[in-house]
């Protein structure tokens, strides 16, 4: 025998000693009490990144048989399995407020253990407060330190084990932020990096029958300075837990790499295996609807390798999403072992020059960021969740998913794939407390070459996780982490090992690397964004690489605002990519008792928190569509419609692979604001990317406001609605006409009787005093602010508003009373005026002063006008949040009917899911969920408004000189300004409503670019305007 040989032998005679040490500890302890030597430095020492856990690889639920395998839909595919157990469910749990109180021997048997489900998280299940952080670390140490004094979790699970010779691993599919693992009294391994999988193959700790395994899970660890996300700061088990029982030659990993050469479609497939292979073959075939479409069978060996050529198969992509059925079976002397089921698409990705291609078609991005957030569970979604995001975002237009910012749950991957949506694979990587001391430079870590391996190893095990997914667009490489140097290491992994992905990573804009294979930015301005489509803009890496918003119109409260604008640009350029919204949904914690059915940062006792900044999504935490959600499918909308001067219309198909012939259109006319009873359904077959001019026979009538409204339909479903303007035309009101007037002036009060009613003047508070039409009051005599009409140039403070809430404070905006310093009455035989200077007074003085006049007829009309004029700093005053009158009703005034912008609540530069018409309502109906309260539920682009109650008795506002905006709600302003969450809100027994001459956009100033000047209003300037109160009796 030779020398190696025989060290061979040697190595095989002690290794079978360890074997037996293993097996008799483990049955020493399997009829003992259960004692763990608890690993006490894995979390904070900054040299173990993990310890045992096995490489990453795709994410695949085998079974025995493939037969099995076809019954069962992908929903299903992990719970169904033979091979696979997943072990969620009800754990023993044991909670330390700190470490310290942790035994070094932990005796599980002399433990009293809570019961705790996983997946959850210990800030969901009652065992810490909720803490909502954006940018900082919950600790002040310099990194990698962690604090000596933490909490921890210890959870222990026992499961049965028939066949000790399987191969058992089991898999975490998310930990945060870090694991220990031990089974049956030993350590197994420890692993962080909170959302990628987490694998461990624990095949000779277990025996046959019931085993335990035990998993420690610190509050922080070194890894946790690489997941400072904007997101509640949870822990634990917030995934599924799987275990693999797996025979001994098994599959472990493949990888499916579709590739295009000279028009013709080849499918590379690597299988990699595990175990003896004697006598072993594995198969794939590539099936559509039951019909194999390639397939072959080869003997097996540790890597093997396949290749299909000349596939006919159609290629997969957003609009249309073909996908087929992947399946690798492993056989063993003709046996079947194991099969696993890929969901395969063929696509390509290629950068030509400065445009992002998608199959060759240069593609635009019409996308969401899209957190795990659960009102009730925080992190733990299930795969209802995911599926019904997914089918959210497809019906309001969206086609692509941002996974900020982190891998998600692998079922979010295969939905993407089976629904249609690009994916822009984020990895678990964020440093922005970085930023903060004691650290005070966000590229601090990411320049510190010693962290590139743990940042390596998270963008690795994202990749071979995911490769094989067709939805797959872009790797990313984290988010707002600064630097490049640790990120130049993972993008040139990705470069080498997967050219045909492009990456991006945003936070190199800001430094000298500037851009990987695209430019990533956030929250340009519009300008910005017209300049780089252009080619205008400075730094030649705007004009040589395509050009994506990874985040823009930062959802948050009211709006966001101006996004049509933004998407004015992206159509006209190649270079411009699209971008992801921020964000898909609210981030809150949900209550069922208690004073608040939502809460948000602060509300939880966190002495470091940024406030409601999570609440900042197009849909609320149970996923009811705000009005911002509204917005976006109107903008994502595939087809647009123009008019053109020859009086006929251009259709455009904006989809990059599906003709519009698909879409029914539904066309109606609305003339002077009364949309028409007929309408007329019809179909364009338009080739993607192209335009088709029609001509209706419907005649245009004259001297009217004239438009024209397309809804579009998929079958049944609605995908959007458009208003086309045709001619816009200001049409008065006839008024009535009375025949007498009597004025009766007192001390302090003037009263004008006319046909059928009475209007009093306070001569002291300059208001309104009273309003009758015959014993009816139109003015609430006990209002909860002012009776009316009182100028008001304030708004609760939308989150948009955040940009410049700071200057209209110091401009004293926030507290002005209106105080009269003149007041005139007079009348004439057929009239009545009331004028009243106001001056606008706050603490630091007199901000603005304001005139206003009303002039009664004898029918009982009144002409309301009023100008402003401005005293405060020239800066605020430049940002006026509004200027209009307010006034109270009573309570039973409840029924709106207006002309103006609807039916949603809408802005000047956020109405495009909005049309121009007549709506009718009510003052609850008007009502919009926001957890923050803000000036909420306007309508814009007003010319008549009617508020009655329920005789039909009431006013009517008509015939401005300019378009108003109003808001009608049962409590005031004030009101809305104090309070902090939507339950503060109640009833004030009033009908407060704001009628506005000048009201400013929302914007996306929460987090982005501020107002665009057209939709702002200029305070500098004398602002007036007008409009006539009518009667209806």
């Amino acid at each position: 025998m030779n020398k190696s040989a025989n060290g061979l032998k040697i190595h095989e005679k002690y290794a079978n000693i360890s074997v037996l040490i293993i097996c008799t500890t483990a049955l020493l302890r399997r009829y003992s009490y259960m004692e763990y030597k608890l690993n006490t430095t894995n979390y904070r020492d900054f040299k173990v990144i993990e310890d045992n856990k096995l490489a990453g690889r795709a994410y695949f639920i085998p079974y025995s048989k493939k037969e099995k395998l076809c019954a069962v839909d992908f929903k299903h595919e992990r719970t169904d399995s033979d091979l696979v157990e997943v072990l969620s469910g009800e754990w023993d749990f044991k909670y330390y407020n700190d470490i310290s109180l942790i035994p070094e021997v932990f005796d599980a048997s002399g433990v009293e253990f809570n019961k705790i489900h996983v997946p959850s998280t210990w800030q969901r299940t009652g065992y810490e407060p909720p803490v909502y952080l954006n940018c900082p670390y919950e600790f002040d140490l310099p990194n990698p330190n962690v604090p000596e004094h933490m909490s921890a979790g210890i959870y222990r699970k026992t499961f049965e084990v028939t066949n000790s010779d399987d191969v058992h691993i089991l898999s975490f599919l998310g930990v945060v932020p870090c694991v220990d693992l031990y089974v049956n009294g030993i350590y197994v391994g420890y692993s962080e990096g909170a959302h990628n999988s987490a694998e461990f193959d624990i095949s000779e700790f277990i025996y046959e029958g019931t085993n335990e395994l035990l998993a420690v899970v610190h509050k922080w660890c070194s890894g946790t300075y690489l997941e400072c996300q904007d997101m509640f700061r949870e822990n634990g088990i917030f995934r599924d837990v799987l275990l693999y029982r797996l025979p001994a030659v098994y599959i472990n990993d493949y990888y499916i790499r579709p590739r295009k050469a000279d028009g013709k479609w080849t499918m590379d497939v690597e299988i990699t295996l595990e175990g003896k292979l004697n006598g072993c073959e594995v198969g794939l075939s590539l099936e559509k609807d039951g019909k194999v479409i390639a397939g072959e069978a080869v003997k097996a060996e540790r890597l093997t390798y396949m290749t299909f050529d000349n596939l006919d198969v159609t290629e997969w992509n957003a609009e249309i999403p073909t996908v087929y059925n992947a399946y690798i079976t492993l056989y063993k002397n003709g046996e079947e072992l194991m099969t696993l089921r890929n969901i395969t698409g063929f696509k390509t990705v290629e950068i030509k020059g400065n445009t992002f291609t998608f199959n060759g078609q240069v593609i635009k991005f019409k996308g969401v960021n899209h957190h795990d957030t659960n009102g009730k569970t925080g992190y733990v979604m299930t795969f209802d969740d995911y599926e019904k995001d997914v089918k959210l975002i497809k019906e309001y237009n969206g086609n692509a998913i941002r996974t900020s910012h982190y891998p998600p749950d692998p079922c979010l991957i295969a939905l993407a794939d089976t629904y249609g949506l690009y994916i822009v694979d984020e990895a678990d990587i964020e440093t922005h407390g970085a930023f903060f001391a004691p650290h005070n430079d966000i590229n601090k870590i990411s320049h510190d070459l010693k962290w590139a391996p743990r940042y390596l190893d998270r963008v690795k095990r994202m990749y071979y996780r995911d490769r094989s997914h067709p939805c797959i667009t872009m790797w990313s490489l984290g988010n707002e982490a600064g630097g490049y140097a640790c990120q130049d290491v993972c993008y040139d992994y990705l470069h080498e090992t997967c050219p045909e992905i492009p990456t991006h990573y945003e936070g190199v804009i800001h430094t000298k690397r500037k851009a990987y294979d695209v430019v990533s930015d956030m929250y340009p301005t519009h300008a910005q964004v017209e300049r780089v489509g252009m080619g205008t803009q400075r730094g030649k890496w705007y004009k040589t690489k395509p050009y994506f918003l990874c985040e823009y119109v930062h959802a948050m409260g009211f709006g966001p605002g101006a996004m049509e604008e933004y998407w004015d640009s992206f159509y006209k350029y190649d270079n411009l990519m699209g971008g992801c919204i921020w964000e898909w949904a609210d981030h809150a914690v949900y209550h069922a008792d208690g004073p608040y059915e939502y809460t948000y940062g602060g509300d939880h006792g966190e002495k470091k928190h940024d406030g409601n900044f999570c609440v900042d999504g197009l849909v609320h935490p149970d996923r009811t569509p705000s009005s911002g959600a509204l917005e976006m499918q109107a903008v994502y909308r595939p087809v647009r419609a123009k008019y053109n001067r020859d009086g006929s219309f251009t259709f455009t198909n904006t989809n990059r692979f599906r003709s519009s012939g698909y879409i029914t259109i539904v066309r109606s006319m609305t003339v002077d604001g009364i949309e028409g009873e007929e309408s007329e359904r019809f179909s364009l077959d338009i080739a993607p990317c192209k335009s088709e001019k029609v001509t209706f026979k419907t005649k245009i009538p004259v001297g009217c406001d004239c438009r024209m409204n397309f809804e579009y339909f998929d079958g049944d479903a609605f995908i959007a609605r458009e208003q086309v303007i045709i001619k816009k035309e200001h049409k008065k009101v006839a008024l009535p006409t009375g025949s007498k007037l009597e004025c009766k002036v007192g001390r302090n009060s003037a009263k004008v009787s006319f046909d059928g009613g009475s209007v009093k003047f306070d001569l002291k508070a300059g208001e309104i005093a009273s309003y009758k039409l015959g014993e009816k009051e139109l003015i609430n005599q006990s209002p909860a602010a002012h009776k009316g009409f009182i100028p008001n140039i304030f708004r609760a403070m939308l989150d948009n508003d955040r940009v410049i809430i700071a200057k209209w404070e110091k401009a004293g905006y926030d507290d002005i009373k209106a105080i009269p310093h003149s007041v005139n009455f007079s009348s004439a035989k057929h009239s009545a005026k009331f004028t009243v200077d106001f001056n606008l007074r706050s603490k630091k003085g007199v901000v603005a002063k304001v005139n206003l006049k009303y002039t009664v007829d004898a029918a009982g009309c009144i002409k309301v006008e009023t100008v402003f004029n401005s005293k405060s700093q020239q800066r605020a005053a430049a940002a006026l949040p509004r200027f209009g009158l307010v006034f109270e009703m009573p309570m039973s005034f409840e029924n709106i009917e207006y002309l103006g912008y609807g039916p949603s609540e809408n802005m000047i530069d956020f109405r495009e899911h909005t049309t121009f018409g007549t709506y009718r309502t009510t003052v609850n109906d008007m009502d919009e969920f926001y957890i923050k309260p803000q000036d909420y539920g306007v309508r814009t682009g007003v010319r008549k408004l009617s508020i009655t109650d329920a005789d039909g008795v009431g006013l009517m506002i008509c015939n401005p000189d300019r378009d108003l905006s109003f808001t009608a709600r049962h409590f005031t302003q004030a009101l809305m300004q104090r309070s902090m969450h939507r339950d503060d809100l109640h009833s004030e027994n009033t009908t407060a409503i704001d009628i506005d001459g000048f009201l400013r956009g929302t914007g996306t100033g929460s987090c982005g670019p501020d107002v665009l000047p057209q939709y702002t209003v200029d305070g500098r300037k004398e602002l007036a305007y007008s409009f006539v109160i009518v009667p209806i009796k």
